[in-house]
């Protein structure tokens, strides 16, 4: 037989655990560090936990000398032997204040190392004993607040069971009174869903639990479902976009022909290019008002076409001096040269003009290209 199958065996119970954690030394935590050192128990010997169960509740004295001669488990283990090496695992999950503590919370000086006294001892420290924590119990069942969402139904249950089975026993049988604490625990609308239901009209707090839990797992269901459709959906759609693009990209050519390859090749830039939306033309900037009588000047060519045939890349440049930086329109030069013209001189802005012989820098450019065609 393997040594780690006695209540006893001394590195099982010190094994490094999941199980284990340690004491925060307050009642809020108390439950669940009991519940995980039980676990951790049960898992050196199934025995441990109806055991350690017992000595929390038990009135029987657990002194030493009372339990000298007794034995424990199914391998008649002793007592007294159990309980010191379970004081050793006790003192490594408390606290530093209760470890100080560890002779009088095992029974004082002379029961100093008796793990069951102490466990017992902890338990009426931080759980509490008699009328005061039945009371405290029955009143916190009575009080149990209503489930406000449905994903949280299981739990909320779970919870008052918890309650119920520890101070509500002597209700079990009380059919109305126990439906009727359930229904007001639960969201309006299982409760209401109950209430229509005519085959759960007679059926007990238990029978209902059973049934909240299979309805809100449907209702889950069907949520989780409908999301995993609009998933699906989006993803068809993108699906389809992709396929479309893919159906429009560039053939795979490499086990083409040579001249059919060359072809490819030369045709390309031009399917591109015809891929390519147009673009909108610029159109030219409205022409200044010239007034009433007002004449342009004849060296002003009033021809677009003229400009866009032997000038095409002039763009937006000043037709004055050739910037790219702005238009005639805000060219300090030319307003500059009309200023001291002596044509305009007496005159208002309005009736400015240019002088006789004046030749623009994109006049100058279309005589250029003039030339240039002969």
């Amino acid at each position: 037989m393997q040594t780690d199958q006695f209540m006893g065996d001394q590195k099982a119970m010190h094994r490094k655990s999941d199980s284990l954690r340690r004491f925060t030394g307050t009642a809020e935590n108390f439950g669940s560090w009991t519940g995980h050192m039980i676990d951790h128990m049960g898992k050196v010997h199934p025995c441990w936990r109806q055991v350690l169960n017992w000595l929390a509740a038990t009135d029987d004295p657990l002194d030493f000398p009372s339990i000298q001669h007794a034995v424990l488990g199914p391998f008649n283990e002793n007592a007294r032997d159990l309980a010191i090496k379970f004081e050793q695992v006790i003192v490594d999950w408390i606290p530093e204040k209760l470890y100080l503590r560890r002779a009088q919370l095992a029974g004082g000086k002379h029961e100093e190392g008796n793990g069951f006294a102490m466990w017992r001892r902890l338990h009426k420290e931080f759980r509490g004993e008699g009328q005061i924590i039945d009371y405290a119990g029955t009143t916190c069942l009575r009080e149990y607040g209503r489930c406000k969402q449905l994903k949280d139904v299981s739990q909320h249950i779970d919870g008052w069971y918890e309650l119920f089975d520890q101070f509500g026993k002597e209700l079990e049988h009380a059919h109305h009174m126990t439906r009727g604490m359930f229904l007001d625990i639960i969201p309006q609308e299982l409760r209401t869903e109950i209430l229509k239901e005519p085959k759960l009209n007679n059926s007990g707090h238990r029978a209902l639990a059973e049934w909240c839990r299979n309805r809100v797992l449907i209702l889950t269901s069907e949520h989780l479902a409908e999301v995993r459709k609009k998933e699906l959906t989006a993803r068809g759609k993108i699906g389809s976009l992709q396929e479309a693009a893919e159906s429009s990209s560039v053939p795979d050519m490499s086990d083409s022909p040579d001249w059919a390859r060359h072809l490819f090749a030369a045709v390309q830039p031009l399917i591109a290019a015809a891929a390519v939306p147009p673009v909108a033309a610029i159109q030219a900037p409205p022409r200044r008002p010239t007034g009433p009588g007002r004449r342009s000047s004849p060296q002003r060519s009033r021809s677009p076409g003229s400009r866009v045939s032997l000038v095409p890349d002039w763009g937006n440049k000043c037709f004055h001096c050739g910037s790219d930086k702005h238009t005639r329109e805000k060219c300090d030069k030319f307003k500059a040269m009309l200023k001291s013209a002596a044509c305009n001189q007496g005159k208002p802005e309005s009736q400015w003009k240019p002088p006789e012989g004046y030749k623009s820098a994109i006049g100058k450019a279309r005589d250029a290209a003039r030339a240039l065609l002969g």
